[in-house]
């Protein structure tokens, strides 16, 4: 019996901890929904986020601070940019061979889910009328709250798990949960459906493999980002009001 404590206590405790913060997430989206504080004239899906990312980097800061105290080697060992050249280890259904460098994963995982997320994107735009006339205008606004946003969800669902797991749960195992706890919220969210939960969770699994085998976030993020520069870019579109 206490072996069986021993053993699963430390993938629970992970677990529970980013439920937690995902039930932060989905409230502070509920939230900024229906407290538009007027910062973007004209498209209240910008307006939302300016609410939303706000709240999320409060969060991610606490976040870190505990996940820093509860293991704190671990948390500098990752916390980081990473060998962005560091060997991969082989994945055979992402095409991933032993020993490929991530210069070369990266740009190859970037490439093939960016395709992915702008098809599905695409459909998306061309189902409405999106605002184009105000694009430019709304690009700034876009790139930060990508980047914050990429951000706020690598920290809470690679990261955190990561630092917490290290040494604790096979690498594989970790990269499972990390594809679980993200994918499934995406249920609800953009993109949305069973679609959107095996989307999701395809990069969770992918992004959570380059953060342990570059020992750095540098990979997660980037690749993160641009697939929200596509998202809340769109999204930004359609919300548009002339």
């Amino acid at each position: 019996m206490k072996n069986s404590v021993r053993t699963t206590f430390p993938i629970l405790f992970p677990i529970g901890l980013t439920l937690i913060y995902t039930g932060a997430l989905l409230w502070l989206g509920k939230y900024a929904k229906a407290h538009l504080p007027g910062f973007i004239q004209g498209n209240p899906y910008l307006d939302q986020h300016a609410v939303y990312q706000i709240g999320a980097l409060v969060l991610v800061l606490a976040v870190l601070g505990l996940t820093f105290a509860l293991r704190p080697g671990s948390f500098k060992h990752y916390f980081r940019i990473g060998n962005l050249g560091a060997p991969a280890s082989r994945l055979a259904w992402l095409g991933i061979k032993e020993g490929e460098r991530w210069t070369s994963v990266g740009w190859s995982m970037l490439v093939i889910i960016s395709v992915v997320t702008g098809i599905f994107m695409g459909l998306k735009l061309g189902q409405e009328t999106p605002s184009w006339s105000r694009l430019f205008s709304w690009i700034p606004w876009i790139l930060l709250f990508a980047a914050m946003n990429a951000f706020a969800e690598e920290v809470i669902f690679r990261f955190n798990l990561i630092v917490l797991l290290t040494g604790r749960q096979s690498a594989q195992a970790i990269y499972l949960l990390s594809a679980i706890l993200f994918g499934l919220p995406h249920y609800a969210g953009m993109p949305n459906g069973l679609l959107g939960v095996l989307m999701a969770g395809l990069l969770g699994f992918v992004l959570a493999k380059s953060v342990v085998e570059t020992k750095g976030m540098f990979w997660a993020w980037f690749i993160h980002f641009i697939q929200d520069v596509l998202i809340i870019g769109s999204m930004a579109l359609l919300a548009g009001r002339p």
